[in-house]
């Protein structure tokens, strides 16, 4: 069953799944929920297994590399300021200066997080993510952690800079789960803060991703 709205529902006889010709998008693969159930099939729930089939755009792959190479070098993120382990109950900013208060937020982007905080930026624009579970502790394993930024999505030097942030911190983030098998896509992809369902799998192109946007650039908190 095709399920991110292109197809209905089909039954294979031959047990050969068809995509078809043409290609999918970049961020937008087409997304497949196979059910395997035992024959003949009187009742519905004579399903025995289930899995999802993810095919991505040839393009979403070669930008993604292209991404990796060009921020192999993560030098940049060793001046940001280090997150806090814990946020106050009132969600206020320990440190002003350095940390904007943090916000409630529940997005499929960091599963398990409840709080959302954002540093000011340093030289150059760039900024750092922390998540926080309900507890108020610091997440620090992905896919629920924060990251470092190249590009703080607030106003910086008086120019915006959220475009910035979503072409080259949340674009890239995107692009790996789904090449890891997420059946994921952004439920806007101009403004990406959601995406349609929960990512399932942590691979390898989500650690290299972490490789160039690190949880704790600093080393400490």
């Amino acid at each position: 069953m095709r399920v991110n709205g292109k197809g209905p529902q089909t039954e294979l006889t031959d047990g050969i799944l068809k995509f078809g010709d043409d290609k999918p998008k970049d961020m937008k693969p087409d997304i497949y929920l196979v059910e395997l159930r035992y024959r003949p099939r009187p009742e519905p729930h004579n399903v025995f297994d289930r899995l999802w089939v993810v095919v991505n755009s040839p393009v979403t792959l070669a930008r993604f590399n292209k991404w990796l190479d060009d921020y192999v070098n993560v030098n940049w993120a060793l001046a940001l300021h280090p997150p806090f382990s814990r946020i106050l109950p009132s969600g206020k900013s320990p440190d002003p200066n350095t940390w904007h208060d943090a916000e409630w937020k529940s997005t499929y982007l960091h599963h398990d997080a409840v709080w959302n905080m954002r540093s000011k930026p340093v030289k150059g624009g760039h900024g750092h993510q922390a998540c926080y579970d309900a507890n108020r502790n610091l997440i620090m394993t992905t896919i629920a952690a924060g990251t470092a930024d190249f590009y703080t999505p607030y106003i910086f030097l008086g120019i915006p800079n959220w475009t910035n942030h979503r072409d080259q911190d949340v674009y890239p983030y995107i692009r790996a789960l789904q090449l890891d098998g997420n059946p994921v896509f952004p439920t806007n992809v101009v403004i990406p803060e959601q995406l349609n369902r929960p990512c399932l799998h942590e691979g390898v192109n989500t650690h290299e991703y972490i490789r160039c946007r690190p949880v704790l650039p600093t080393g400490f908190q």
